[in-house]
């Protein structure tokens, strides 16, 4: 007994030793990528511990800002002049000016964001939602965590319309729509109250802090009132009424804090003394539409505001008065063209449309620079042309993106486009294949550059629900109404009714072949001979739904995924596994599938969230990239045999470094 007790004590301090030498190795390798990454202010939100996140991380492909017709998008500024913040469904986006491809994206909000904002010090975001939660989370790594949580606070019951920091980081304002409180003043080391924001029958719909001694606090609300509050504690010292007609939108005090300005739906700007708050001009007459947001420039002598009109303009505020000296005409649509929200930082003027699309604005010419396009809603697909070296991208929100890989440069697909959410993309030679549940599928020429849609949609008979693609034109597509179509060169050449749901499809190098996961948890394999379908067997061993296929780009392998989380690996040639061991390191649906060109590696999404990127040669090894994606991960496709490209719920698309 005692000898074998020696031994469990000896096995059990083996154990541990070995435990401590490979934890020091996992916090060695973490140092030296986190020490690696470049700082644009503000870091990923994955913890550190996940250093695969950091090792494959390449560049993100932001979304752009949530819109709605008719109330203003908030863009926040920062400190140093480097980023700008806006938010989208339930995450803030933090994106550099410079270099847009330089964004991350904080995702802790159960629900859709509305406001974010740096603290003076930039240690901190403040960001709130339509809950009246505002979070205030750390911009660098605390405790070896990015975006660790500093506070959270529960404001009220309504929507935050809009936060303030005070100049010393300590204290901070949020306003919006309460049933009883319409506004807070707190402190960010617990949350106490530093006075009481009073005096507003309605919804408050802006607010800023004075950024400097002695502090003062002004608010805007749609019971037409401008109310000035002084402390701290702060309280309700006197209101300006009659001011605006209409609803006030924002209101912002100057850096110096010498004025402060007000713009509304009325077309209307109030400027007023930043001290004793009392109004001292306005803005002359300029816009034809509601002023929906106004920022100034760091000089505190000119504004920049944002219009239903159409237009933003600056304006000299130095003598109280407003004299516009710069109109940006930003375009013709009467709806579209819309400016909802803008933004100046530093040498950077940046209006958002009701689009979302980012336009940077030139001061010395008048003329919009350039516009930085995005997705609104999710992503469900993308695609890659090698020739163009461009990736495209297919969302719920109809848009058909597409963006130059490692550039800042991308663009709108424009013309004849989908009138409902892109389900899939496919790119054979120089042609971009697309369906949508508008039930069309399109083909477009994407050679030499072009971006336009044009022709006719072809009619897919019933919503598309999968897409396969060839060469010379050809492309087979799944229906909702159990049928298969033929595709070549734009028109359906045969149709083809099956006895089951058709989820996903997939055509063999050499067209032949066609493989179609069904909802009867088989692979139906189809010969293609001139433009008819005719069955050419099954493939069995789903207990699922088989929601994914790919065939290699030699012909031997097609690989298969399922609803639950299991892809398997058969030989094409006899329809038998590769392997015994399936590949179900996912925990959720398996969305797509696409093999790297090189036929070495196959890489997988699912509703997981997860990329995994699996070897052939070694089914043991794998690259996991956890978290890719807030939401799922809804497509991938690849650059080359070492980077890969995804496309997920949280409307960004996304490249990955793959390193074995």
């Amino acid at each position: 007994m005692a000898k074998q007790k020696e031994r469990e004590e000896a096995m059990a301090a083996k154990a541990a030793a070995a435990n401590q030498t490979a934890n020091a190795e996992a916090a060695a390798k973490t140092a030296k990528f986190v020490s690696s990454k470049p700082s644009i202010g503000a870091v990923p939100e994955k913890p550190v511990v996940q250093e695969p996140y950091i090792r494959l991380k390449k560049n993100l492909y932001a979304p752009s800002p949530k819109t709605e017709r008719g109330k203003p998008v908030l863009l926040g500024g920062d400190p140093k002049g480097e980023n700008i913040l806006y938010c989208n469904g339930s995450d803030v986006i933090i994106r550099s000016l410079r270099n847009p491809l330089q964004a991350d994206i904080y995702s802790e909000h159960p629900r859709a964001t509305t406001v974010a904002r740096y603290s003076p010090d930039r240690r901190y975001i403040a960001s709130g939602d339509e809950t009246g939660t505002v979070r205030i989370w750390n911009t660098e790594i605390v405790q070896g965590t990015y975006f660790k949580l500093q506070f959270e606070k529960k404001c009220f019951g309504g929507v935050i319309n809009d936060i303030a920091w005070d100049p010393e980081s300590q204290r901070i304002a949020a306003v919006g729509n309460g049933r009883e409180t319409m506004g807070v003043v707190f402190m960010l080391a617990g949350g106490a109250s530093a006075g009481a924001i009073t005096g507003h029958a309605k919804t408050i719909t802006s607010c800023d802090w004075r950024p400097k001694k002695p502090y003062r606090l002004v608010t805007t609300s749609e019971d037409l009132g401008i109310n000035w509050f002084e402390g701290p504690p702060f309280k309700w010292h006197h209101g300006l009424s009659g001011e605006h007609s209409r609803f006030p939108n924002q209101v912002r005090f100057s850096p110096n804090g010498d004025l402060w300005i007000s713009v509304g739906q009325d077309k209307v700007g109030v400027i007023g003394n930043g001290e004793t708050g009392q109004k001292v001009g306005n803005l002359g007459e300029g816009h034809n539409g509601g002023i929906y947001g106004v920022s100034w420039n760091s000089q505190s002598t000119q504004v920049l505001t944002a219009s239903g009109d159409r237009t933003c303009k600056i304006w000299d505020v130095a003598s109280g008065n407003g004299k516009a000296v710069t109109t940006f005409e930003m375009g013709s649509d009467d709806v579209n063209d819309q400016q909802l929200g803008c933004l100046w930082q530093g040498d950077f003027l940046i209006s958002v449309n009701l689009l979302g699309h980012l336009s940077y604005l030139d001061p010395r010419s008048g003329k919009v620079e350039k516009v930085v396009y995005g997705h609104q809603k999710g992503v469900q697909s993308v695609a890659y042309h090698k020739g163009s070296n461009r990736i495209y991208s297919g969302g719920y929100d109809s848009v058909l993106n597409r963006f130059s890989v490692g550039e800042d440069s991308n663009a709108r697909v424009t013309g004849d486009t989908h009138r409902n959410s892109v389900t899939a993309l496919g790119v054979s030679d120089n042609t971009l294949h697309s369906i949508s549940m508008d039930d069309t599928y399109r083909a477009t020429d994407v050679s030499g550059g072009s971006d336009q849609m044009k022709g006719a949609a072809t009619s897919a008979g019933s919503r598309p629900v999968g897409l396969g693609v060839g060469s010379k034109g050809l492309a087979v597509t799944a229906q909702f109404n159990q049928s298969l179509n033929v595709i070549r060169n734009g028109s359906v050449v045969s149709n083809l009714k099956v006895s089951y749901n058709p989820l996903s499809v997939a055509i063999a190098p050499g067209d032949a072949k066609v493989a179609v996961g069904g909802e009867d948890n088989k692979v139906h394999l189809y010969s293609l001979s001139g433009n008819d379908l005719k069955e050419a067997g099954l493939i069995e061993g789903h207990r699922y739904p088989v929601t994914a296929l790919a065939f290699s780009p030699d012909n031997k392998y097609i690989a298969t995924g399922d609803k639950n989380n299991q892809i398997y690996l058969w030989n094409a040639s006899d329809n038998k596994l590769v392997h015994n061991n399936k590949w179900v390191y996912h925990s959720a649906k398996v969305n797509n599938m696409k093999w790297s060109p090189n036929g070495q590696f196959l890489a997988s999404c699912g509703l997981d969230t997860s990329v995994i990127v699996w070897r052939v040669d070694d089914p043991d090894q794998r690259v996991h990239i956890k978290a890719a994606h807030h939401g799922a991960v809804n497509d991938v496709c690849w650059i080359d045999d070492s980077t890969v490209a995804t496309g997920g719920a949280d409307a960004s698309v996304r490249t990955w470094n793959i390193v074995w």
